[in-house]
């Protein structure tokens, strides 16, 4: 990484925001009867930010979709907040066009 960002400074003695979100703090989910049956009949959204520290090309938020019946997973970087909406609109635009399914 520092090969290719030669800007980027490493302090070992920081701590990462994700590993603190990331750790279970509430008691799980019930179990779901939502279970798809096809792809894109179920879709999963999730928005995390902001971030205290932004990346190097200055995201502070991410938005995750996972797929649920295949489990498979996207992660969209993302600067400001407001571009969300937009980014799930250009979401359901892929999966019509790549995937002929209008979710």
């Amino acid at each position: 990484m520092l090969q290719l960002y030669p800007s980027i400074s490493v302090d070992n003695k920081a701590t990462c925001d994700i590993c603190h979100f990331a750790k279970p703090r509430k008691l799980p989910y019930n179990s779901s009867h939502s279970i798809a049956n096809s792809k894109f009949e179920l879709s999963h959204f999730d928005i995390w930010g902001p971030l205290d520290q932004t990346s190097v090309h200055g995201h502070k938020y991410f938005l995750t979709i996972v797929e649920d019946f295949s489990r498979f997973l996207w992660v969209i970087l993302l600067k400001i907040k407001a571009k969300i909406s937009l980014q799930v609109k250009n979401f359901i635009q892929l999966i019509d066009n790549h995937h002929h399914i209008t979710p």
